[in-house]
Formats: structure tokens, sequence, C-alpha cells
């Protein structure tokens, strides 16, 4: 008011007048006492759209940062420079910016300290390729020293064997000389659990884990992936392999990168890698073939013909590890199993040029979800920092991440315009193309004996079977299987019995090793009794079949984990100590020790049924009844509704109400250890679909296909056949001086009739006339008889798609009006589905 400013009333309203401004306190708030005049208010930055901009004008650093669309400070200093403005103050934190510029701290491609020492520092990544090759691996494992530019390979099927796989190449490693000290690795779960399985076994290995979402402080083994996936696809593409080839070999083609960028000489090795890790020259740098080259091999057969040849035509896919250096990885392009040789005679052709490929097969390695080669600067000339090297727009980054296309510098720009070297240029045009497609199940040979598993020449098949040995022996040990016995303690009217191991490597890339004991050394009546062990009728379990489609019920299918190690031993029975048990557990003595069966070990001859008698007594104890019919069906009807189980050896097949199927779950997993494999849609050797309708087809495929297989070059110059045989035939057994067939042709005979009557067992009832007939002469066959099953044979094929339709119908009802106690009669049936 002193200052010239009015105030004055208008109403409830007070207007303050000064000069030319007026404020109206035109906002009216109550009070006990009466009301308050308040007005609202903003705060206005100064208009300055041209004022302060002139020459030699003043203006605040945050005003012309905000001006200049958030500039950082240096460039907006120059452009003040530029305007001939004097910038005033300094530019402080600016909060929008902070959000919308958040980038990656920038971190230097170099190391900030130097490693001298092999094993200091070892960095490690694992990237995919997303197919599964050779023994199911699919994952590459990538150690890299940090002092001498070193890498080593390993492949595996699942990242949870990273920790047996690590450990055993630590061990080795340590053989050798060379103490690994510290490990650099991402913070994924595989990672720390390797780092535990070291705690567990001694080693006091470091872990150096990188940041979240910055692989860059892994980057130089980032980078070697790169380099040697492009050398993979080089030498795939060199090797003119055709697509199935290809296919299989991409494994061996990695680890033969792997080993040959191990002799090459860079600027950043400044020497031969392999030389300065393990301080001697590795064995096969004076011994170089190229991949994919073809050779002859020496066959190395104990009794071979007067005619057979004596070599066999092989494709070079690497060098032996543990080997003298000329010593080859060859496969064999017969038998596609893989040899080691050092009798090879080269051709000097590549497997192209042997099978005659015109042009070499190009196709793209991609590796997968679990690398993050894409974010790291490859180019070793190139010397900008992270925060440049992510510059690349959104839509880039998609394309990138994307698994089926893999992104490419040439094909979409080349980033922050950076310069590639010309031969670099070449190399990728050549590799702009869709990812391969993997073989699923490798050819290698499984071993047959427990060194030969144990002692594997290729040390990533000789880690899996050790794997699997070592699982073995540990669920044997914790069922409580056997007991230590000491050779002197085994009464004299006792024989030991002997073991084996069968290892079988699954289609899934698993090495499985089945420890089995020697049955036939075991002496009826005082090492076993009974041996039968029932299994579910087929009759039954179509029945059971008919009653979950009748009543809508659902299923569910278990698997028992190593059900005949549950079965109890009834009899007294010793066992040899079994080969390797003292390379995994301690304390036992192969002179000395053997074990006492507790348990029924797989191999003995009552293995099967004990587990059978196990398993039905627990199942009695849960409230089960077997029914009268079969006695591998059990039932059981609760306040939570029916359920039925089909036993069928370790595999149960379970239908009911779902409250009673959980609840029948429940009561197995208390007693077993079981995997529980969904609704059922495979038992017993037969598929069995559903249809929209609720029905069920029930089909045996696989059968079929051995059918096929077996008799394809037979019965293709038959024709067609409407019916199994033909109509009306019959076939009688042969009289003496009638010409049967060879020994040779008669066991194909039987074999052939034997799976048609498996067929008719579950799925084909209409091979019912000709299976019987067939069936007469399985001693002894004509041409004739052959003939007949041929057709038979083809018939089945061309209708490959027919089953047994189980799909229950009621009956039209109807009333007898000549006998009054019969109200009505109904009742269900179920047909052959055809084409």
């Amino acid at each position: 008011m002193r200052k010239g400013a009015k105030l004055e009333s208008k109403g409830d309203i007070l207007i303050l007048t000064k000069g030319e401004v007026t404020l109206k306190f035109d906002t009216i708030m109550r009070t006990k006492l009466g009301h308050l005049c308040a007005l609202k208010a903003k705060v206005m930055k100064k208009d300055s759209a041209s004022i302060g901009m002139e020459i030699g004008s003043k203006i605040k650093a945050r005003d012309l940062h905000e001006r200049l669309g958030h500039a950082n400070d240096t460039y907006m200093r120059q452009t003040a420079k530029d305007l001939k403005l004097e910038v005033t103050g300094s530019l402080d934190i600016c909060e929008d910016c902070a959000m919308g510029k958040s980038k990656r701290k920038i971190i230097s491609k170099e190391s900030t300290r130097t490693y001298k020492e092999p094993g200091e520092l070892m960095y490690m990544d694992i990237s995919s390729v997303q197919a599964t090759s050779f023994g199911g691996n699919k994952y590459w494992i990538l150690f890299l020293d940090a002092a001498t530019d070193c890498p080593i390979s390993r492949f595996t099927s699942t990242k949870g064997t990273l920790k047996n796989i690590g450990l055993t190449l630590i061990r080795d490693l340590e053989r050798r000389g060379i103490n690994v000290k510290a490990i650099r690795c991402d913070n994924a779960s595989e990672n720390t659990d390797f780092e535990k399985e070291l705690m567990r076994n001694g080693l006091k290995i470091k872990f150096e884990y990188t940041a979240p979402g910055t692989p860059q402080q892994n980057g130089k083994v980032e980078r070697k992936f790169a380099t040697l996936f492009g050398k993979v696809r080089s030498m795939l593409n060199a090797a003119k392999l055709d697509e199935t080839t290809r296919n299989k070999l991409w494994t061996e083609c990695a680890k033969t990168a792997t080993d040959l960028d191990a002799i090459t000489v860079t600027d950043q090795s400044q020497g031969q890698p392999y030389r300065k890790f393990y301080n001697e020259e590795a064995p096969y740098a004076r011994h170089l073939r190229t991949f994919g080259e073809i050779g002859i091999c020496k066959v190395h057969d104990t009794v071979q013909g007067k005619l057979d040849d004596r070599g066999t035509p092989c494709i070079f896919v690497g060098y032996a590890d543990q080997h003298p250096g000329d010593t080859y990885r060859m496969i064999s392009l017969k038998t596609w199993r893989l040899r080691y040789s050092r009798d090879v005679t080269w051709l000097g052709k590549n497997y192209g040029d042997y099978n005659g490929t015109a042009t070499t097969c190009i196709r793209r390695l991609v590796n997968g979800e679990d690398s993050d080669d894409d974010d790291i600067d490859t180019d070793p000339n190139n010397n900008e920092n992270t925060e440049q090297i992510n510059t690349e727009t959104n839509d880039e980054e998609e394309d990138r991440n994307n698994a089926d296309e893999f992104w490419n510098p040439i094909r979409n720009g080349l980033r922050s315009g950076r310069e590639y070297k010309v031969q670099e240029e070449i190399a990728e045009v050549a590799l702009i193309h869709q990812e391969m497609v993997l073989m699923t199940e490798g050819s290698f040979e499984d071993p047959k004996t427990f060194q030969e598993a144990w002692w594997h020449e290729d040390p990533v098949e000789r880690e899996g079977w050790r794997n699997g040995i070592r699982k073995e022996f540990k669920d044997i040990i914790n069922r409580g299987v056997w007991r230590k016995k000491k050779m002197n303690e085994i009464p004299q009217n006792k024989r030991l019995v002997g073991s084996k191991w069968v290892f079988k490597r699954k289609k899934d890339g698993r090495y499985r090793a089945r420890l089995c004991a020697l049955g036939y050394s075991q002496i009826p009546g005082e090492d076993f009794t009974d041996t039968h062990s029932p299994v579910v009728n087929d009759v039954t379990f179509r029945v059971v079949i008919t009653l979950m489609v009748q009543n809508n019920w659902d299923s569910e299918v278990v698997d028992v984990t190593t059900a005949f190690l549950y079965g109890d031993m009834e009899e007294q029975v010793f066992m040899k100590m079994p080969e390797g048990l003292d390379l995994v557990e301690i304390g036992w003595n192969i002179d000395e020790d053997c074990v006492e069966l507790l348990k029924t070990l797989y191999g003995t001859k009552q293995a099967a049924r004990q587990y059978w008698k196990k398993f039905m007594n627990i199942m009695k104890t849960e409230g089960f009844r077997t029914t009268h019919s079969d006695g591998c069906v059990l039932m059981r009807n609760d306040s939570r509704g029916m359920v039925i189980i089909c036993v069928y050896v370790d595999d149960c097949f379970i239908t009911g109400e779902r409250r009673a199927i959980n609840g029948a779950l429940l009561d197995i997993e208390k007693h077993f250890e079981t995997r529980r494999l969904g609704g059922i849609s495979e038992y017993i050797g037969c598929t069995l679909k559903k249809q929209s309708d609720g029905s069920i087809v029930m089909l045996q495929p696989d059968l079929i296909k051995g059918l096929r297989k077996e008799f394809e070059q037979d019965i293709k110059p038959l024709r067609d056949v409407e019916i199994p045989m033909g109509q009306g035939v019959m076939i009688r057994r042969h009289r003496e001086n009638e010409e049967v067939l060879t020994q040779t042709n008669q066991t194909r005979y039987r074999s052939g009739t034997g799976m048609l009557l498996y067929l008719v067992k579950h799925s084909r009832p209409d091979l019912s006339n000709a299976t019987r007939e067939l069936s007469k002469v399985m001693d002894g066959a004509s041409e004739k008889d052959k003939e007949l099953m041929l057709k038979t044979v083809k018939f089945v094929i061309t209708t490959m798609n027919r089953g047994l339709l189980i799909k229950p119908r009621r009956t039209k009802d109807f009333r007898n009006e000549i006998c009054e106690k019969r109200r009505k009669s109904s009742g269900y049936f179920y047909e052959e589905q055809k084409e």
C-alpha cells in the first residue's frame, strides 16, 4: 500500500490495483469467523522470445540449455559463442535430461589391469544355437584366458551341466600345472551353481560377476564368440556340405575352429595362445588339414574277408585330444560313426567335390538368446566407447534379437558411421541367410564298456558319461539298494553275482548309464524263486479307455523313476563290487569289498516282480483295491470321486474325476519318485488321439513305420489292395516234399507276422483273419505264403491312418411286449475308425 497499491472491495471480492496491474481475490474461503479472499496464481517464466538474444545479451545457462533443446553443456556454450551471447551461471543437473537420456555407463573396451599368468583370470560365457546338434548339444560354453587369449570350448545339452563340465576342466588344467584363480561371467543361475560346486570340491576360485545388462564387462569373450561363429560358418561353407551333413557337424566344426584359433597369432595375443597357455606347442599345429576334407581311413577290424576293402571313406572334422598331433577325428561316410585314425590317405577333395555338390550350401549359424554378442563391438580396430556403440535404433535392436533373422551390419547399415574392413564385408555378405535347422540326434556309437565310457576319447562325451555314471550311483545309494560287505564275511555256499554297465544316449541328449546285475548268474531256488510280473491286459486297457470316454474323465500318465530299485530283496544275494564305485566313492577296495543287495537291481531275475508287489501293496494301504478280472488295475471310489489306475511295469495310466486323480498322484508321490507326463497320448506303444467329440482313436504309427522300413523294398512292386491278403484265401501247412523259405527269409516272415499280430492286439482288429492264417506257418512258410504276408503289410501301410475308434454310443431302447418282466434293454458298443 505504501508503494502506491490500492485495495478496494466489491461485495465479497477484494481488488488490488497498482498502475496497469489488477489482481482480483475472487476465491472465497469460508471460516468460522467469516471468510478469506484468495486468488489462484501461477509462476510464469519471463517471456523472452526475443529479449536477451541480441548480440552481447546475457542469458542464464539453464534458459539457453532449454532453448537449444536440452543440448549438453559443451555444445550449448559453443553455440552461445557463435551467437555472441554471454552465458551466466553454471548448468546444474537437469532432471528432464536425466530421465530422457538415461544410458549405460561408459566402459572401456580394454581392461585396466594387465594379466600375465595363465589362469589368473578366465572369461566365461554360454551361447546357444536354437536347435539340437550331435548328442543333443545346443549350448556352446567358451572359456577364454585373459593373459594368453587362449580359448577352450565345451558343448552341452543343458545349462545345468555347466558345473560338472567346468569342474572337470578346472581339474584337467590343474593336472597340467595351470591354476585358475578367478572366473568372470554374468550372474546367471548356472554360473552361481558352478561357483557352489567348486566350493563343495574345495576349490577356492574367485568369481567376478558382471553387472546386469552390462555384457561389455565380459566383452573379450563376447568378441571371441563372434569371431569363432564367423569361422564356423566359413568352414562349413567352404566344405560344400549338403544341408543334412552341415546340420550334423556344427559342434565338430566349432571345436575345430576353437583349436585353430588357439594357434593363430594375432596382435592381441603377441604369440601363439596355445603355447603361452600350456607352455608347449599344440601337437596338431604341424599336422593341419582342411575341415571337410575327404580321406580313406584304414579299417582295423580284427576279422576281414579276403575280398573286403581295407579302407573306408571318411570326412575330416577335427583333431583328437590327448593323442599325437597326426591323429585325426574322422567320421565314416558309410556308418556316420566317429573314429580316430592316423592311417589316412587324403584325396585332395572336400565333401562337396567328393559327392558332386556343385555349389556351396550357405546357411547361417545363429547364436541364440543366451549370447550378448550383438551388444558388443566386434571390430578390434574400433576405438569408440560403449556409449557410442549403443546408438542404433529400436528397430535395429528388435531385428538383432529376432532368432529367425541374424542382424547384419551390412544389410541394416553401418553403426555410427564406422567403416568395416573390405574382407569382413565380403565374408558377411556371403552369410546373410536363415538359421540352419540342426539335427536332433547324433550318430555317435554308445560305449559298450565302463572303461570306454569313463575314459572316452572325446572330452565332452567323457564328461557326459561320467555324469551319467555318478547319477546312477547316487540313485542307488540314496535308495539304500545295497550295503558294503567284506569278502571274508560272505557265506561259503554263496556265489557272487556280477554286474555290467549299459550306456544309452537318449534322444533329448541325456547320457543314461544303467548298472545291471548279471541275472543269468543267479541260482534258481537260492537267489530267486518267482520272476513273473503281470501287466495290464490289452482288453482291460481298452475297457478303461472306453469308461474314460463314456464318463468324460480326465487322465494322467505317471512314470516311476528307477522303479526297480524300490523292490525289496527277499533272498540273500551278494554282488561283486561294481566297476567304477571306487572312482566315485572313497574307501572301496575291489579286491576286498563286495555288496549285499537289500533291494532289487536292474538285471536281477526278480526285479520286475518285486517292484510290482511293492507298488500294489503300498497302493492298497492307500485305499485302492484290485479288480477280480485283472490284478494290474487298481480302483478307489471315495468322496473325491472314482479313480482307476492301470499298471504297466513302471508306467501308470490314471483316469477318473480330477479331484480323485490329484489324490492318487499325491498318494503315489508319497512313496515313489515320479515324472508326470500329462494326459494320455501314448501308452504301451500306442498313440491315442482325442477327437473333437470326445472320442479317442488308438493308432500304432511307430510300429507301422517299422514295417515300412523293414519291407519297403519288398512291397514296392505290389499293387495296392482293398482287403488284407485277398478274399477267401486260406493257408495250409506245407508237406514234407514242398519247398519252404530259407532260414533268413523265414526269420523275416516271422518278424513281419509278429508285428502284424501286435497291431491286431491293440488297434487293427480288421487284420484278425489275415494274421490267423499267416500264423499257421511260422515254422515253415512257402514263397506264396510270404507273398500273402507282404500283401498284408502293403495293406497296412496304405491304410496307416486307420485305427480303433473308441466312441461308446447307447443303442435304441426297446420294450418286449411279449415278456412283461423285460421292460427295456440297452448297451454300449465301439467301432473301428475308417479312413
